[in-house]
């Protein structure tokens, strides 16, 4: 009589039910510091969609989905990002000033953290045209570039005091801005008056030429975070 063979094999594993895909965790939202980012005159118009829904830019990747506390929030990033850019700022290019667009966003009704309704008020304070919410930092236009000037007046700097302020951080201001005609630094950060200096922009060109040094900087700002150039270095430099 034939005996049926019986396998040693273990049984085969059923499948597990669902899409058998992993999902990885959401990261926790993380709040900007806003007395960091309320100093920075201007800011990438994906930084302000980040502001504006109250998640700290540095810690999401905007192209990335999964970078955000939960899809929901990643597609209101997303509509909001397309709201500024229609609006005459192109992702990645043209920056925004934080002020005017907390002024026209708290305009349209927009739901904004309460510090950036605050700094919305301090807008209005100056009667700032909402029509000039957005704003290129290589635009021509020199008579709204003029107006934009009591925005900004808090970021220029005449030469002794751009190399004062400084020096600590950029030893060789002095001579860089002597040569400032050769070397690209008056193109990229000499103010309309020609006495002054836009700060914000003598700071991004001495650390894309490697003048600031990443280590030298991350000390300054560890020794003085009240100061006013340690927000900037934060941004420009992306420190934590």
């Amino acid at each position: 009589m034939n005996s049926r063979k019986i396998s040693k094999a273990p049984p085969p594993i059923s499948p597990l039910s669902g899409r058998g895909s992993f999902s990885p965790r959401r990261p926790v939202a993380t709040r900007p510091k806003w007395n960091e980012w309320s100093a920075l005159g201007h800011v990438e118009a994906w930084e302000a969609a980040a502001l504006s829904i109250n998640l700290d830019p540095r810690s999401i990747n905007q192209w990335k989905r999964d970078t955000f506390p939960s899809d929901e929030l990643f597609s209101e990033f997303e509509m909001r990002k397309r709201t500024i850019s229609s609006n005459g700022a192109q992702v990645g290019g043209k920056q925004v000033n934080l002020i005017l667009f907390a002024a026209r966003a708290a305009g349209m009704g927009m739901d904004i953290p309460a510090e950036l309704a605050a700094l919305a008020h301090s807008a209005e304070a100056l009667k700032v045209d909402e029509r000039e919410l957005i704003v290129s930092l290589e635009g021509k236009n020199e008579a709204l570039a003029a107006r934009m000037n009591m925005v900004e007046s808090a970021e220029k700097r005449k030469r002794s005091a751009l190399i004062d302020e400084t020096k600590c951080i950029w030893p060789s201001v002095s001579r860089d801005l002597q040569d400032a005609s050769r070397n690209g630094l008056s193109k990229a950060a000499k103010h309309q008056e020609n006495t002054f200096w836009k700060l914000r922009e003598s700071l991004a060109w001495a650390i894309e030429r490697g003048k600031i040094t990443k280590e030298r900087a991350s000390a300054f700002v560890a020794r003085s975070p009240e100061n006013n150039l340690s927000p900037m270095l934060r941004h420009l430099l992306k420190l934590d």
